[in-house]
C-alpha cells in the first residue's frame, strides 16, 4: 500500500476506479451524460425565461379555477333547486347567498381574464 500526504494508507480499490476514468468509453459516457444534463438545464431555464408560455400558462390555469368554480356554482344551484322544492327548507336564505356569491366571484374572474387579455 502506499501513502498519501497526511501517512494515511491509500486503498487499491481508489487507484482502480482512478484507472477505469481513463478508459476512453466511459469518459465519452460520462461526458455524453454530462450534456444531457446540461441540456435539460437550458431547456428548463428557456422555458421558465419565456414569458409568452409563462402567461399562457396562467391564463390556462386561471380559465380551468374559473370552470371548476363554475362547476361548484352550478352544482349549488342544483342543490339549491333540490332544496327549494321540499317544503321544510331552513337553510334556504344561507344556501342562495353563498350561491349569489359564488357567482359574484365567477363574474369578477371572468371580468380580470377580460381585461388581461385587452
Amino acid at each position: 500500500m502506499s501513502t498519501n500526504e497526511s501517512n494515511e494508507p491509500v486503498n487499491n480499490a481508489s487507484t482502480a476506479t482512478e484507472s477505469d476514468s481513463t478508459d476512453p468509453a466511459k469518459i465519452e459516457a460520462d461526458i455524453a451524460r454530462h450534456r444531457e444534463d446540461l441540456s435539460a438545464t437550458v431547456d428548463e431555464l428557456t422555458d421558465r425565461l419565456d414569458v409568452k408560455k409563462r402567461a399562457k400558462r396562467q391564463v390556462n390555469d386561471l380559465k380551468m379555477h374559473a370552470a371548476d368554480f363554475k362547476g361548484q356554482g352550478l352544482n349549488r344551484v342544483q342543490d339549491l333547486k333540490t332544496r327549494a322544492q321540499q317544503p321544510q327548507n331552513v337553510e334556504l336564505a344561507t344556501l342562495a347567498a353563498q350561491v349569489l356569491a359564488l357567482v359574484a366571484g365567477v363574474a369578477a374572474v371572468a371580468g380580470a381574464i377580460w381585461w388581461w387579455r385587452r
